[in-house]
């Protein structure tokens, strides 16, 4: 039987590896949503200053002061910056969760009872679950990036 709690220590591992990898994917994403929508209202506001500083105010710049509001306040729907966070936050926990699932998989599990490993694993997947359930969702096209970045390695350990 305790060979079939350290394979769930691998199951719950691998799905970590994928879901904080997604989470990694779309929090990068919200980030550079967050500095587009941060850079473009305070280019215009300091490009309206200097107009305004040097009393040169062409007609099209109130469309640029409008453009400005637009994406102000899609920003601050959005909030990017929260979403980036959530993402962020997600990712890391499901990180810290895989390397907990490795080290009872192929270290410390190793040397317990099996009805220690049995409360072990079974802690590890509540925790689990009730990170799931906490997480934003992701979407699939983010799941595939990361099944792609995956596979190719990028998670592998470097050979000592």
């Amino acid at each position: 039987m305790k060979t079939h709690y350290i394979k769930e220590t691998k199951t719950i591992e691998n799905n970590c590896v994928y879901t904080a990898e997604a989470h990694h994917i779309i929090a990068a994403r919200y980030g550079k949503h967050a500095f587009w929508f941060q850079l473009i209202p305070a280019v215009i506001a300091s490009f309206s200053g200097m107009l305004v500083a040097g009393s040169v105010v062409p007609p099209w710049f109130g469309w640029a002061t409008v453009v400005s509001g637009i994406v102000t306040a899609v920003s601050g729907v959005l909030n990017p910056i929260k979403s980036y966070f959530d993402h962020l936050t997600a990712a890391k926990s499901f990180t810290v969760l895989k390397q907990e699932a490795r080290a009872l998989g192929t270290t410390t599990g190793l040397m317990l009872s099996e009805l220690e490993l049995k409360y072990s694993i079974t802690n590890l997947q509540q925790r689990y679950g009730d990170l799931v359930r906490l997480a934003p969702p992701t979407d699939e096209r983010s799941f595939r990036n990361a099944q792609e970045r995956i596979k190719s390695g990028i998670h592998e350990p470097d050979k000592i």
